[in-house]
């Protein structure tokens, strides 16, 4: 304070939290608390900082309205599961359930830490209040009004056995970031946070808040949020309007970090309340936009996460995680995705959908918009990362390699295939590795087909049979162990049968032999020439001719020793082939085309 003798100040606090990144300039952020805090004063006091040479501008403490999720519905049911099926989380859960390594940012009222679904999800050492000076970690997991908490179960609350339901990445980690205990918000806690954020390395942030203040010089908050190094989600608001003439903040700060969310019904129009007393909170729905407004999720009776249990509460505040969480899914599969990569995975693949405006009128004008498409954005992801290099097989079936990212939960001991099968077959996946690993086979549609596990201490060779249709297929290969001298090598084949034992049929007049993928083919008798007794069963052979010069000379398959193969079935071998038919060896060739055997 005593920088600033010009003015009457008490207490000065740098909100910067990045001293150890400051560039040359040394620029800094600082909240100084007047004695004299009356509006005239505060307003002259502005005007003298700005007069010196050494401060850029200087701003009011503004105290924002913050437009947050006031009504909880009531509903006669307990079933999460339709927002698990409309999300198709449980097809992207089989590719990741997030990271521990990916942490999550909530701007808001705070997390309760005490809910048994978010103790495994919340880092506690970096969860900070930043309403209370000097306080202590623990306020922040502190949640008085409820908000904070619903927000954070929407992305990641552990799943719920009982009611069916889960956030969207339930192994990523919470990071709270307390900024209000009400609908409230000092400026000076809201740039705090995001301050704190970026030099925690937190990058992704999500703020289901906002305000209509257009009175208000944004110029901190903007700067605050082009600087932050991450992807900045927040909600379009809940006052029915179109916020590209009426802007709503910070959502319409046109910056590229920022992704803005809003609400849909689960009928896909507009979210609309339908159940409150609009004179008291005017027309409470979801804001739109067709330029300010990116992409919009489901907002409507959205069951999550509150201080002791379970709740549903509707609203952008509960659209605007749903985003969030699918930016945690992409950065758990993809560590290193740059923010314009993670905002285009998510914005390029959403559904373009015709929106309803108003759900109570029919004849409603609509408005072409973007829906959240997760299974797509996760889709499109695992396309960019397998590599171009594919490996043809008979031109019937391709693999492309590995999914690397350090830190990721596909770390360089993780694999992912994609197969494309071009003609029906039986294939061999061939795994060799000194880890105990888990593969997991997928349709085009990232539905579970089957689970397999190799062993290392049961054998060096794991082979996997599939007997796949037509279409497109990813194989996934897992390892919880990351230590750099291991190894897992994969290849995939056309089947190679090998058979393991024989069967013969009831009538004796046909063989059936047993392949080790449990598939049986059959094949006729074999005698060695001038008999007609099997080699294989001892029974007699109907070998259906009699020895001629002229029916010799039709016969095209034939060993180079001479043996050769009856249009009954029936081989008939000479005594220098016998060795190699019985061991599975002898190679017949057509002797209309040699290079066929």
């Amino acid at each position: 304070e005593y920088d600033f003798n010009e003015i009457d100040c008490n207490n000065v606090t740098e909100i910067s939290y990045d001293s150890e990144k400051r560039d040359e300039q040394c620029n800094k952020i600082l909240c100084i608390e007047l004695e004299n805090a009356s509006k005239s004063y505060v307003i002259e006091a502005i005007e003298k900082l700005n007069n010196r040479s050494d401060v850029l501008y200087s701003e009011p403490d503004y105290i924002l309205n913050n437009q947050i999720d006031p009504y909880l519905p009531t509903i006669g049911t307990n079933d999460g599961q339709w927002f698990i099926d409309e999300l198709n989380l449980i097809q992207c859960w089989n590719i990741t359930t997030g990271s521990s390594e990916v942490k999550v940012g909530i701007i808001d009222s705070g997390i309760n830490g005490s809910h048994p679904k978010l103790t495994n999800s919340i880092d506690t050492q970096l969860s900070k209040d930043f309403t209370i000076s000097d306080s202590e970690d623990s306020t922040a997991l502190i949640d008085t009004y409820g908000h904070g908490t619903h927000v954070a179960g929407i992305i990641a609350a552990d799943y719920n056995e009982n009611n069916h339901t889960s956030g969207i990445t339930p192994n990523i980690q919470l990071v709270s970031l307390k900024v209000t205990n009400n609908r409230e918000i000092d400026s000076s806690y809201f740039i705090s946070a995001i301050k704190y954020a970026d030099f925690k390395n937190i990058k992704i942030l999500n703020f289901s808040g906002g305000w209509l203040e257009d009175y208000i010089d944004y110029r901190s908050l903007e700067e605050v949020i082009s600087e932050y190094n991450g992807i900045f989600i927040c909600s379009s608001g809940n006052n029915g309007y179109n916020i590209d003439t009426q802007l709503f903040y910070p959502a319409c700060l046109n910056l590229n970090n920022i992704i803005c969310v809003g609400a849909i019904a689960r009928d896909g129009s507009r979210w609309v309340n339908n159940n409150i007393d609009n004179q008291l909170l005017g027309n409470y729905s979801s804001n739109y936009g067709q330029q300010n407004v990116d992409i919009y999720a489901i907002g409507e009776n959205v069951y999550s996460t509150n201080s002791d249990s379970y709740s549903y509460k509707s609203g952008t505040s509960m659209a605007a995680p749903i985003v969030t969480g699918l930016c945690a899914m992409l950065m758990s599969i993809n560590s290193n995705l740059s923010i314009n990569d993670l905002k285009n995975l998510i914005l390029d693949n959403a559904i373009n959908h015709e929106m309803t405006l108003n759900n109570l009128d029919s004849n409603s004008e609509s408005m072409n918009v973007k829906k959240i498409n997760i299974l797509g954005s996760v889709k499109a992801l695992l396309e960019q990362n397998i590599s171009n290099n594919s490996f043809i097989l008979n031109e019937n079936l391709y693999y492309e390699t590995v999914i690397e990212n350090n830190g990721s939960n596909f770390h360089d001991k993780n694999k992912i295939l994609k197969i494309n099968v071009n003609n029906l077959n039986l294939y061999d996946i061939l795994i060799t590795s000194d880890l105990n690993i888990n593969v997991f086979i997928l349709d085009e549609n990232l539905n579970l087909i089957d689970i397999h596990t190799h062993t290392n201490s049961a054998s060096d060779l794991t082979k996997i049979y599939l007997n796949l249709s037509l279409g497109t297929y990813y194989i996934i290969v897992c390892s919880d162990n990351n230590v750099e001298n291991n190894y897992i090598e994969m290849n995939v084949q056309l089947h190679n049968h090998e058979y393991c034992c024989r069967y013969l049929w009831n009538n004796n007049r046909m063989h059936k032999k047993l392949c080790c993928c449990n598939i049986f083919q059959t094949e006729g008798h074999a005698v060695i020439q001038g008999t007609n007794k099997c080699i294989l069963c001892n029974g007699l052979a109907e070998i259906g001719f009699s020895s001629g010069i002229g029916i010799m000379n039709e016969i095209t398959l034939r060993s180079k020793n001479g043996s050769y193969i009856l249009s009954n079935g029936v081989i008939v071998l000479v005594n220098e082939d016998v060795n190699s038919y019985l061991q599975g060896t002898l190679l017949i060739y057509d002797l209309n085309n040699p290079e066929v055997k």
